[in-house]
């Protein structure tokens, strides 16, 4: 007779079969108190890994940039925002003040590009 091991609970085969054909569980529940020490970390670790990857959004990358040029890039950024959080805040910060600085230099010639836009525009949509 083969035995299944999960965990600290064995079952046999014939109490599988038994439940199968009767259509209830026989299987023990599982015991979430069990955690050991490396189950804590390395979900801890899966979790800030995942946030951390999901929250950093780096510049729009060159089209002559390939997937793993991107990657890597991204993959950078990110052990970046876990080893020195405050970098990124500073990055964003100056990111933030050169978006300022553009609107302000540009400040008086929105409406020409807006015109500029609609022209071209309709003249691609009407050919």
């Amino acid at each position: 007779m083969l035995d299944h091991d999960w965990g600290n609970t064995t079952i046999s085969n014939q109490s599988y079969l038994d439940a199968t054909l009767t259509g209830r569980a026989t299987l023990p529940a599982p015991k979430f108190d069990e955690r050991t020490l490396w189950n804590i970390v390395t979900g801890c670790l899966a979790t800030v890994f995942a946030c951390t990857w999901v929250s950093v959004h780096p510049n729009m990358p060159s089209p002559n940039d390939g997937r793993i040029r991107i990657f890597m890039a991204r993959l950078e950024l990110m052990i970046w925002a876990l080893v020195v959080p405050e970098m990124i805040i500073f990055w964003a910060l100056r990111q933030w003040i050169g978006a300022r600085r553009l609107a302000k230099l540009f400040e008086g010639t929105a409406m020409i590009f807006t015109l500029i836009n609609r022209i071209l525009r309709n003249s691609t949509c009407s050919s």
